[in-house]
This record gives structure tokens, sequence and C-alpha cells, in this order.
């Protein structure tokens, strides 16, 4: 899937195929595929840049055609401008970002640019939460801001976690677990309770992160 039309002809070039086989079937633009989710019948689009791999993390990104998020939220509203349009946001700022004051103004040119709805990635602390909700709307974001929730399935993410998705997790979490260690169901149930809780959460979203089986648990 890619912005322009130009990328159809390239895919055809005789230099990128092998042994008379194309190493692209087909090329599809982001409006063909903006039609083809209309014609689905399907309303709800998440667009988001996605991680940068490793192996691109130091590029000359001045060329692509969606270096963020907000590019691809433009093209998807110019599209189709009835898709209800979701975008992430980060409640301890994107990685990339300097500082939280750049990173809500730049989120509120994301929803300026179309979106509907955005998603918050995992935190640990409501309060955290709380606080940008109150910057975000401060800056003038008026669309709901769902939290994200990730359950915890072993004792070892409160380690990985906030290295991989530059967050924290609050002192008090972190010894209970350790308390626990493989009653990690006791942690997800306070988690559970939080979540009751908690004002403004009338949606939430659960970050399964390949464990669907976890949510399904906390779920029942």
């Amino acid at each position: 899937v890619m912005p322009c039309t130009a990328k159809k002809f390239e895919a055809r070039r005789p230099e990128l195929s092998h042994n008379g086989m194309q190493d692209v079937d087909e090329v599809i633009t982001t409006r063909e595929l903006a039609k083809m989710i209309k014609e689905a019948g399907i309303e709800n689009v998440m667009a988001l840049r996605g991680d940068i791999p490793k192996e691109l993390e130091g590029a000359d990104r001045s060329a692509w055609d969606y270096r963020y998020a907000i590019d691809l939220v433009r093209e998807l509203k110019e599209a189709n401008p009835d898709f209800c349009i979701g975008g992430a946001c980060y409640p301890e700022i994107h990685p990339e970002s300097t500082n939280q004051k750049e990173d809500i103004k730049r989120l509120r040119e994301k929803v300026d640019a179309g979106c509907d709805f955005l998603t918050t990635q995992m935190f640990f602390d409501n309060q955290i939460y709380y606080d940008f909700v109150s910057r975000c709307r401060a800056a003038g974001i008026t669309v709901p801001v769902i939290p994200g929730l990730k359950p915890l399935s072993t004792a070892r993410q409160i380690s990985v976690l906030p290295e991989a998705f530059s967050l924290d997790i609050p002192l008090e979490l972190t010894q209970e677990i350790e308390s626990c260690r493989r009653k990690i169901t006791s942690i997800n149930s306070r988690l559970k309770r939080n979540q009751k809780a908690s004002r403004d959460m009338a949606r939430v979203v659960e970050i399964s992160a390949g464990e669907s089986d976890v949510i399904g648990k906390l779920a029942a």
C-alpha cells in the first residue's frame, strides 16, 4: 500500500523480479485502500505510523510519504470524510518528542487534521492519565482520550515494559508484583479494580501485545 500511483509502475520493472516472478504481487494506493475499507462497511480506522524499524532509525526521512501519522490521517480523511479516525497518544511523552508541551502541540495538529478519538499508550498510574487528559483539554483537544491498559501476564514485564515502551511502573505496583511473583492474577485484579474506579474511563482499550487470552481472562 503506497500513497502514489508511481509505485504501481515501479513494481512492474524487470529488475524487481526473480525467475520471471515479480517481487510484488500488487500495489494499491492509500485512497484505493480507503475505498475498499468503505465498501466493506468499515467506518472506524486507527491511523498509526508504527515504530521505526531499528535498521531505519538513523535514516533520512525527509522523502518519506508518511513521516508521521498526521500524514496518513489527512490522506484518509480526504479520501473519505465519513471515516471515524483514531490516533495514538502518549501520556508519558512520545519517545521522539523533546518534551510534553511539544508532544501535545503535535497531537493537537493531528486532531485538527481529522482524528476523531485518541487511544493512549499503556500506562500503570491512573494519575498520569488524568494529568495528560487535563493538559490535552487545556491545549484545546476535545476528542475522547481512551485509556490503553496492558494486563500483566508475567512478573518479568515490570522490567521489560518500561524499557521497551518508555513508561514508568509505580514503585508500589512493582513491590506488589515482586511480593506475588507467580500470583500475577491478583495484580490484574487490582488493575481491573482501578479501571472500574477511574473517572473518565467509560471506554477502555485493552492492549494484548500478542496475549489475547490474558485479555479474555481479565474481561471474564
